[in-house]
C-alpha cells in the first residue's frame, strides 16, 4: 500500500521510483498486488526501465496466485504479443477466467472474442451470438465504461432474422 501511495502522491510527493522500490519489497514478500503492480511498473516504465519480458513474468506470477486484473493483463500481452509471441487461443482462455472471476474489462474482451471468434491453427472459438449476448450483458449490468446497447440490439436482431430464416426456410 505505501508503493501506491508513492504512486498517485497520496500524503506523499508523487514519486514513480519510490513507488517501484515499494511494490518490489512486497513482491519479495509474496504479496500477490505486489507482483501485480512489478509487472505493472515494468509494462509501462513506472520507475523503472520498461520491459515487456519482466512484466509479462510478473503478471504471470500474480495471475497463477488469483490476482484477476493480471489474468486480465497476460491476456492483452497474448492478444498482442507484447513481448512474447501472439496467441489468441490463450489470450481468450485467460479473458474467460477472468470474465468468470469478476473481472468487468475481461467481460468486454470476451464478449468481443464470442462475437467475431478467434481463428488459429491450433485452435478455435466459433462465432457464437448468444455467449456474445450474454458476456456483453453482464458487462453493461455490472457498469463497464464502454456502452455496449448498440453491441447488444444488434446481437439481438441478427439472433431473430436467423432465428426466423430456420423457421421458414427448414
Amino acid at each position: 500500500i505505501i508503493g501506491f501511495f508513492h504512486y498517485k502522491g497520496f500524503g506523499v510527493d508523487k514519486d514513480l521510483d519510490m513507488a517501484f522500490k515499494w511494490y518490489t519489497h512486497a513482491s519479495q514478500h509474496n504479496v500477490i498486488n505486489g507482483y501485480y503492480h512489478v509487472g505493472r511498473c515494468y509494462h509501462y516504465g513506472y520507475g523503472i526501465k520498461k520491459d515487456l519480458k519482466k512484466a509479462f513474468k510478473f503478471y504471470q506470477i500474480a495471475a497463477n496466485n488469483g490476482c484477476n486484473i493480471a489474468l486480465y493483463y497476460l491476456a492483452n500481452f497474448y492478444e498482442y504479443g507484447y513481448g512474447i509471441q501472439k496467441n489468441n487461443f490463450k489470450a481468450y482462455e485467460l479473458y474467460k477466467n477472468s470474465a468468470k472471476n469478476g473481472f468487468i474489462p475481461s467481460q468486454y474482451s470476451l464478449a468481443i472474442c464470442h462475437e467475431y471468434g478467434i481463428n488459429t491453427l491450433d485452435n478455435q472459438v466459433p462465432v457464437n451470438k448468444g455467449k456474445a449476448l450474454k458476456w456483453y450483458k453482464l458487462y453493461q449490468e455490472n457498469d463497464g465504461i464502454h456502452k455496449v446497447s448498440e453491441y447488444i440490439n444488434n446481437i439481438k436482431k441478427e439472433l431473430v432474422s436467423i432465428y426466423f430464416f430456420f423457421i421458414l426456410f427448414i
